[in-house]
């Protein structure tokens, strides 16, 4: 299940520059738009404040040997279910199951807070990932930005 040397632990608010740094990679490589990336800018969403960290459960991935973060989640629990607002891994992890890992860390978060289902807001690029990992589209999110949601039930 998961890649061998990898440690998930939770996020530092000391770590939010080196947290965007991995976001930004992450979209560059995958290759959303300019477009798209500028209006992110606008809207936050491939920065993360230190505040972000605090307020969300938090986590991110370190290779054991380097000590290096390949890439991170936030997520936010309500009622039955958390959500997922930032899922980024760099481009050099993604073919070393980094992202897999990180994902069923996730659900167990999820499972472990009480929810029933995780739900994920994802650029285009991210889609066919947490499709591949069981989650079905269920429509869009944040208006005026190219976000889908989609859904996995626990």
């Amino acid at each position: 299940m998961g890649q061998v040397g990898l440690t998930i632990r939770p996020a530092m608010p000391y770590e939010a520059d080196r947290l965007s740094h991995i976001c930004f990679r992450a979209m560059a490589y995958r290759g959303s738009t300019t477009e798209l990336l500028n209006g992110l800018e606008e809207t936050d969403h491939f920065s993360v404040s230190p505040d972000d960290i605090e307020a969300n459960m938090a986590y991110v991935a370190e290779d054991e040997e380097e000590g290096d973060a390949v890439g991170f989640y936030l997520m936010r629990a309500s009622e039955n279910e958390c959500v997922v607002n930032k899922f980024y891994v760099i481009p050099e992890s993604v073919g070393e199951d980094a992202r897999a890992h990180l994902f069923f860390h996730a659900c167990e978060m999820a499972e472990t807070a009480g929810a029933e289902c995780l739900t994920i807001e994802a650029e285009p690029e991210a889609m066919g990932f947490f499709e591949e990992m069981g989650a079905e589209p269920i429509g869009d999110s944040r208006a005026g930005a190219k976000f889908a949601l989609l859904r996995l039930r626990l």
